[in-house]
């Protein structure tokens, strides 16, 4: 006799961008390896914890404790994503890996010759501590600072972390004391926003005072505005997907013990850089440009149209390079492709035909031979190993 299928509850708040992104990973994720029935729930239909208990598991983003008190009453083995130790210590967890991140955004700033640090958080707030311990950490192993706000004196309204605004004073003060030429990683995009409009009420050059670096990569609040915001994704659709996934191991037996023990990490999305991050700290303006101006067209541009672009000899240009990024002017070009091939194979979706034809590359064999040299394997083989089922 077959067994009756598994019923899964999916709860979340309002359908936000980052609401539907996690429910639709978690649900990908059950159509293709569970054949699970799911019923998606709002947070504010659960009235009781009986209404719950027809389910054989739980999956769960953004409740209050209201919720938290059904949910932990219910008997379910639920998995929230959440901060590591945030949660309820009932509930087994996953989140985006914040040491990854945070690891991210250093590599971004000191990768453009970045000197000056510095940090926009909520102090005390889990997820903005651990981005503020492991972005100071990468800084530091680069033998550099990191200036921190909030400072001792600064804090934030007790209101919701969407809704906090920083003391405007220490948050100006702070944000004016700065050196020219910082990169600042904000622990949100809502803070990076809010920083953005201090920078321009204060004739900060965006990015040339300050570079802005946000995390969420939230449409609207990263495109609003001119410079746009450059952020990085929290792959809230991974996270469902690995909220899933848990909770399969967790009905399959496959976690000894007690469950609320249970977390794993899921590898940050991609960083989206615009305008509030696309500059160089490296040798002279012209050249932070000319790599500016390769990062945004590398699949159409040679080397001769860098330097028609800077106005320079190609052998000025040539030995800047050379001397200040370490390789030449196409090698560059190539590398820019190479590294935004990466990226497009990460999507299944994408044929390798159209990422060969996007970068540039006359056919998919040309592509496909350049990609191994550079990484030591095809194209198709990268996708096997990187994309997660």
């Amino acid at each position: 006799m077959s067994r009756k299928p598994r019923t899964i509850a999916l709860i979340t708040s309002a359908l936000g961008c980052h609401s539907r992104a996690f429910c639709e990973g978690a649900a990908d994720y059950i159509r293709n390896h569970c054949g699970w029935s799911v019923r998606l729930i709002l947070r504010g239909d659960i009235r009781s914890a009986a209404t719950l208990r027809a389910y054989d598991g739980v999956i769960v983003r953004e409740i209050r404790k209201r919720e938290y008190e059904i949910l932990e009453s219910c008997g379910k083995p639920v998995v929230e994503a959440a901060v590591k130790g945030t949660g309820s210590p009932r509930f087994a967890s996953v989140d985006c890996d914040e040491k990854a991140l945070a690891e991210l955004a250093a590599r971004h700033f000191l990768s453009r010759g970045f000197t000056s640090f510095a940090f926009c958080g909520y102090r005390g707030v889990a997820f903005s501590d651990m981005r503020e311990k492991h972005f100071t950490a990468a800084v530091r192993a680069a033998g550099l600072a990191v200036r921190c706000f909030p400072e001792e004196e600064g804090r934030f309204a007790e209101k919701l972390i969407e809704e906090a605004e920083p003391d405007e004073e220490s948050f100006v003060r702070w944000a004016l004391g700065l050196p020219k030429g910082t990169g600042v990683f904000c622990a949100n995009d809502v803070l990076a926003h809010q920083l953005l409009a201090v920078c321009m009420a204060n004739r900060i050059r965006v990015p040339h005072d300050l570079s802005i670096l946000g995390a969420d990569d939230d449409f609207l609040l990263c495109n609003i505005n001119n410079p746009s915001l450059s952020s990085i994704s929290l792959n809230a659709n991974g996270i469902g997907a690995g909220a899933a996934r848990l909770l399969a191991r967790i009905l399959d037996g496959g976690v000894k013990g007690d469950i609320g023990r249970a977390h794993e990490e899921v590898p940050p999305g991609r960083l989206r850089v615009r305008n509030s991050t696309e500059v160089y700290r490296m040798g002279p303006a012209w050249l932070s440009d000319a790599l500016v101006y390769i990062d945004r067209n590398a699949a159409k541009v040679s080397a001769s149209d860098v330097y028609r672009f800077v106005k320079r000899s190609h052998t000025a240009v040539d030995a800047a390079f050379s001397e200040v990024v370490g390789t030449t002017v196409q090698k560059r070009i190539l590398s820019v492709r190479m590294e935004e091939a990466k990226r497009l194979l990460e999507d299944e979706t994408i044929s390798i035909a159209y990422i060969a034809e996007t970068l540039g590359f006359p056919s998919a064999q040309y592509f496909s031979s350049t990609f191994k040299l550079h990484f030591n394997a095809t194209p198709a083989a990268y996708r096997r190993a990187h994309v997660r089922g």
